[in-house]
């Protein structure tokens, strides 16, 4: 925060104090949803019963698999809007009625898609003391990776 602080200060200096506010509350609105996925960490891994000494490793793929997943969704959006104006009320739309979704629904997975989630009990499908990381095993007959 102090390096941030820092910063604040210099675009003050250089630029003004509306810029500065305008970085300052961006960043307090960063840290604010950073907070926040803290508290999504641990809802996911308690719904699905991960187990403490794998909550590192699965937040780490889960966050590079997001970063790359977020990476071409990115890339693969603004190309569809750089070429196609009006599906710019379509993604619009789906937002409302993903929200809309989600609101109507209670639960600490009601905002997953249905399926996904739902089991009547927890599994996991990696990291098992008969099957090493990454490494696909069977659980409760169903081959899972």
């Amino acid at each position: 925060m102090l390096t941030a602080g820092l910063f604040a200060g210099g675009i003050h200096h250089f630029s003004g104090s509306e810029k500065a506010l305008e970085f300052v509350t961006g960043y307090l609105i960063e840290k604010s949803l950073s907070l926040d996925n803290v508290f999504v960490f641990v809802l996911l891994f308690s719904a699905f019963a991960i187990p403490a000494k794998e909550q590192h490793r699965v937040l780490f793929w889960g966050i590079l698999g997001g970063l790359v997943m977020r990476a071409v969704f990115v890339l693969a959006g603004a190309a569809l809007l750089a070429r196609f104006h009006f599906i710019l009320y379509v993604f619009g739309g789906l937002l409302v009625l993903a929200g809309a979704g989600a609101r109507g629904r209670r639960g600490a997975l009601a905002a997953l898609p249905e399926g996904v989630g739902h089991a009547r009990r927890p599994a996991r499908a990696v990291g098992t003391p008969t099957g090493g990381p990454l490494t696909p095993v069977s659980v409760r007959a169903r081959r899972l990776w």
